[in-house]
C-alpha cells in the first residue's frame, strides 16, 4: 500500500468530506466524531494555557517557575472546591452514608 502525506489548509477539506476519499477511517477517527472533538478541545485548552503562560512571563514579568506553579495549583484548587461542593450537595440531598456494621 502506498502512503501519501497531504497537508490540509482551511475547513473546506473537512466540510466537503474530501478526507473520506483518501482513506477509510474508523468511527472514532473521523473528524466529526466525539473523541476527535474532545481531543480538539483538549488541544485548544493547552494552547490557551500556553498563551496565559506567555503573557505572564513576557508581559507581566512573572518568573517562569511561578507561572508554571500557578497554572498547576489554581486548576487543582478549583477542582478540589468543585469536588467538595459536589460532596456537600450529595450529603444535603441524600444524607451522609451510614457506617457499616462491625462485629
Amino acid at each position: 500500500k502506498q502512503w501519501y502525506q497531504r497537508r490540509v489548509r482551511g475547513k473546506r477539506f473537512l466540510a466537503e468530506k474530501e478526507w473520506e476519499k483518501l482513506e477509510t477511517y474508523s468511527w472514532y477517527r473521523k473528524p466529526g466524531s466525539i473523541p476527535m472533538r474532545i481531543f480538539g478541545l483538549l488541544i485548544s485548552f493547552a494552547m490557551k494555557v500556553n498563551d496565559v503562560h506567555d503573557y505572564l512571563t513576557k508581559e507581566a514579568n512573572v518568573p517562569p517557575f511561578v507561572s508554571v506553579i500557578g497554572l498547576i495549583a489554581i486548576p487543582l484548587f478549583v477542582s478540589l472546591l468543585i469536588f467538595l461542593a459536589c460532596i456537600s450537595t450529595a450529603h444535603t440531598l441524600w444524607g451522609k452514608p451510614k457506617a457499616p456494621h462491625t462485629i
